[in-house]
């Protein structure tokens, strides 16, 4: 098996953000602030900011996609469409938000 070099992404966790440069054969490969592993955005300092602030974006932006077709849904269809999409991120959030004992999700 061998290491793609260009997809390798580092994260140092740490309180403070560390900017490391790291030799991969003769290519240097710089520390970021965030990673996204498995669709779940990590950041340095280990808070979920960045992954709830995208999901938060994300989630506006499937809104603004039912208010454009809730004109030719009912109430009913829209009301249930709305509550699916807002649950199931939601749903994210708050899972992971459990398997770490997040005491508190800041936004």
């Amino acid at each position: 098996m061998q290491t793609n070099k260009a997809k390798t992404e580092v994260l140092v966790f740490n309180k403070e953000y560390l900017r490391v440069k790291l030799k991969f054969g003769a290519e240097e490969i710089e520390t970021g602030k965030t990673i996204k592993v498995l669709g779940v955005l990590f950041s340095h300092n280990l808070r979920w900011t960045s992954h709830v602030e995208k999901t938060v974006k994300k989630s506006a932006s499937v809104l603004n996609r039912i208010r454009f077709i809730r004109q030719s849904l009912s109430q009913e269809q829209t009301l249930k469409e709305m509550t699916s999409y807002l649950y199931s991120y939601l749903y994210d959030v708050l899972r992971i938000s459990s398997l770490t004992g997040a005491r508190h999700i800041e936004i």
